[in-house]
Order: structure tokens, then sequence, then C-alpha cells
């Protein structure tokens, strides 16, 4: 922690092989070092097992569809629970482990990601509201790595952004109001509100200030995907 007591680390995403057969030396790395550095606050360790689509030697995996097939489901979600079980009989953590593709382009041979919205939705769940936009500037806006997942996602992410925005404009119409207050009385309260409303969201779209013109490329894609229209 900092000297205010905030958090130093948000997240950490454990990043495993969903197609090795023997997870135990990684779950020992993580119930031995990990859990005991960050303290046993669940929503701060985040797992994902990767490479789903290699998982049963890829011989279930449905490339039509860009999913696994029934076989496979079963496989991974006993896969995942196995994870989950390990950590808590260990350390009496509760994890929830995504299995999910990165995807990857080899030659002509090429893979698209699998659970992606999903993986992303469990990092919002994770991140503290505030930072939530600056990861936008951070994401690939190419609409088919977002596609494909076990279950829709995206107004559960659509709503995690907004909420972030929101957060930032209701704080901009507090410190605008106290600040209009002690210039010029009760009115003064209200445009302060309205104009640190303004600027309290648009703070948080320029995070990252150099990276503006990014960044508004980057929504543009994603109002698509997540229907920020």
């Amino acid at each position: 922690m900092d000297s205010d007591g905030n958090l130093l680390i948000d997240l950490v995403l454990v990043v495993l092989d969903a197609s090795s057969k023997d997870l135990a030396v990684s779950c020992d790395v993580i119930n031995n070092t990990l859990i005991p550095c960050l303290g046993k606050e669940t929503n701060r360790i985040l797992i994902g097992l990767n490479q789903s689509d290699l998982a049963m030697k890829g011989r279930h995996w449905d490339h039509e569809q860009n999913s696994p097939d029934q076989l496979l489901q079963g496989f991974l979600m006993k896969k995942a629970n196995s994870v989950k079980r390990r950590v808590w009989e260990a350390t009496g953590v509760t994890v929830k482990p995504v299995c999910y593709c990165a995807g990857y382009t080899d030659g002509e041979e090429k893979q698209n990601p699998y659970n992606l919205s999903k993986l992303l939705y469990y990092i919002l769940m994770a991140v503290p509201t505030g930072k939530r936009l600056i990861l936008v500037d951070k994401l690939n806006g190419t609409e088919k790595n977002w596609t494909s997942n076990d279950a829709d996602y995206s107004e559960a992410v659509q709503k995690s952004f907004w909420d972030s925005l929101l957060d930032d404009v209701l704080e901009g119409v507090d410190k605008g109001a106290v600040i209009g207050s002690y210039a010029i009385g009760i009115p003064g309260a209200i445009v302060g509100g309205l104009i640190g409303g303004i600027v309290g969201g648009l703070c948080s779209l320029v995070a990252e200030p150099l990276a503006n013109l990014k960044l508004l490329e980057k929504l543009e894609p994603f109002a698509k995907i997540f229907k920020f229209e």
C-alpha cells in the first residue's frame, strides 16, 4: 500500500496453459508465493487458462464456430474447477479461472481469439472504477477478436466503462459545485456543478492526455462492438 493506504497492485493476472496435463507446480506458486504477497482479497487475483483450443490435443475444437465442442467444454470446466479447488484447499481464497484463447497467426494458419470479452469483463470487475477507461486505449479494436465467447458479455463490459465515466462526471460535479459556491454563491454552485461534471468526464476520457487522439480512435470501433452509440 502507499502512504494513503491505497493498494499499489489492483490485479494480478496469472496465465496458465489450459492444454497442460499437470498444473500442480503453477498452483503451488500461486498458493505459496503469490497469495501470501497479495493477501486474501479474492478480487485481486485472476487466473486465465489460455490455449483452450489446444486442450485435448485440439481434436475437439470447432473451428467453424470458433468454440470448444461439448466434450471439450466439459474438459475445460473440470480443469478450471481443479485449479479453483487446489487454491481454495491451500489458501481459503476463491478464484474464478477463465478459459480462453488469445489467438495467433502463423503464416497461413490463424486462430481467432475466444472468450476475450469474458476475460476483459473479469479484469474490469477487479480494477477500480476510476481506472477502467484507461484500459480502452490498450484494447485491440478489431471486432472479431471480441465476438466469440461462451456468453454475451458486451452489456456488462459496456456498463463497467460507463460506470467509470459516470463516477468521474459526478466527482467533477461535486468539486465544481464547491468551487462555484465559494466564488458567487448558490448560482455559482449550479454553474460550477455543470462545468465540473463536464470537466470530470473529459478528464476521464483523456487520462493519458498525450494519447487523446489515439484514445478517441479506439472508442469508435468499440462503440459498434459494445453499442456505445
